[in-house]
């Protein structure tokens, strides 16, 4: 059904017609009866540069939503991209590792009102976001090697497990997470998938874990960089490289479809504004940081309150 609606609107355009996703999120949007659902965080005048290149980036985002919530990463990802890798040499990967993830981390450590406004929205990560990076965990493994011999450990595993993609591991509980969740479950069974993302969910939940005879929860620091290196930069290259179809021009797409990348693109937009927080000489922020956090998931949930836990 889906190729040949593609081909009709391909082949009708400008006389289109919306997809069955498109239109009952449209239907939602109609639900929330004029409530805004994204708040943009303010920010002071500047002349700074970096700034405005990051807030061009930002606006581009803004005029994504509400439609196109995966066009707004795209244009989220690359304000931080760009902010960050200004600030530090090194690949994005590397980044993220040593100079976003930590700066992150430290801004929240630093406010506990800021820390549970930003682990907030991670307790409504979408069951589609978790079955996503379960699927990229799946295809990751395996992440038990020697500590010497790191070959048989793929890009994926390296980037979450290795500094600059060698060395000895990093986290060994992540490790250890990893390894129990594709040992445990096989993603390519249905059933086993939903119970390994819901094990997953709980994970960056900073639920307490209970794997065979062991006990886990994660750090912070474990679950903010497997969320920005695992799950973000994933989720960008296969929108970069082309590894994924339009996510809305699809029999497969609901309005699930649409929770995920909305979430996507609110978790990098709350990272961002965690890291610039931390540079006092590029985007000069204003105004209540906790308070726009929680807006924003409060609206993401009114939005999407039933498609979270699906």
């Amino acid at each position: 059904m889906s190729n040949d609606k593609r081909l009709d609107f391909v082949n009708s355009w400008p006389n289109t017609a919306l997809f069955p996703a498109e239109q009952a999120f449209d239907e939602l949007l109609r639900n929330l009866n004029g409530r805004q659902c994204f708040h943009p965080h303010r920010f002071l005048p500047t002349s700074d540069r970096e700034a405005h290149i990051t807030i061009s980036y930002l606006i581009d985002a803004l005029g994504s939503l509400p439609k196109r919530p995966d066009h707004a990463f795209d244009w989220i990802w690359r304000a931080m991209e760009n902010i960050v890798t200004s600030y530090a040499s090194g690949n994005i990967t590397d980044c993220l590792r040593v100079e976003a993830a930590p700066k992150i981390l430290g801004c929240l450590r630093s406010d506990a009102r800021l820390h549970r406004a930003f682990f907030n929205l991670l307790d409504k990560i979408p069951y589609q976001t978790c079955e996503y990076l379960f699927k990229q965990v799946a295809a990751g493994k395996p992440y038990s090697v020697s500590s010497k011999n790191h070959a048989a450990m793929s890009k994926f595993g390296k980037r979450l497990l290795l500094r600059s993609g060698s060395g000895e591991i990093t986290s060994y509980p992540l490790q250890f997470f990893l390894t129990a969740l594709t040992t445990k479950y096989d993603y390519s069974n249905h059933s086993q998938r939903r119970n390994g993302a819901a094990l997953l969910r709980l994970g960056i939940q900073g639920g307490l874990l209970r794997i065979g005879n062991a006990e886990l929860q994660l750090a912070d620091s474990d679950r903010l960089f497997f969320l920005l290196s695992g799950l973000g930069y994933s989720f960008r290259n296969d929108r970069a490289h082309a590894n994924s179809i339009a996510p809305f021009q699809s029999s497969y797409a609901s309005l699930k479809t649409y929770a995920h990348c909305w979430f996507m693109f609110l978790f990098v937009y709350q990272s961002l504004i965690c890291y610039l927080k931390t540079i006092s000489s590029a985007v000069p922020l204003d105004g209540d940081t906790v308070q726009n956090f929680y807006e924003n998931t409060d609206s993401y949930v009114a939005l999407f309150k039933r498609e979270i836990a699906q």
